[in-house]
């Protein structure tokens, strides 16, 4: 596991299991139009071996609600809308305190899910 961004630099290591290895984290795509609280979140690049044994490497976003709930997902679009929502807040010294899992259709029919923001549940 190689943590490319996280919340907070003094995440624990049981925060860290918590968000990249429990087996209690859930699938964000379930949670299709709902609004999460975002307590902790973090995006790292997980290493597993496809059928062929050879190293398939995938991003993961996994979020923690202030209930202790965890989400993950390893969409690409829902990865770049949250990762620039963070962003743009930072830069304003704001934290993203909710997020809608938005949902769409990509041109080719295929459904996928987005980060969009939210001000409050």
């Amino acid at each position: 596991m190689n943590i490319l961004k996280q919340s907070r630099d003094n995440l624990t290591t049981e925060d860290k299991y918590n968000l990249c290895m429990s087996p209690e984290i859930e699938k964000l795509s379930n949670l299709k139009g709902q609004i999460i609280s975002v307590s902790d979140w973090i995006l790292y690049e997980d290493v597993k071996k496809n059928d062929n044994g050879q190293d398939k490497y995938e991003t993961i976003l996994s979020i923690r609600t202030e209930d202790g709930e965890v989400f993950a997902t390893n969409s690409a679009t829902f990865q770049r809308a949250f990762d620039e929502m963070i962003d743009l807040f930072a830069s304003s010294g704001e934290t993203v305190k909710f997020v809608k899992v938005g949902t769409g259709t990509s041109k080719n029919g295929r459904d996928y899910i987005t980060a969009i923001y939210a001000n409050s549940l």
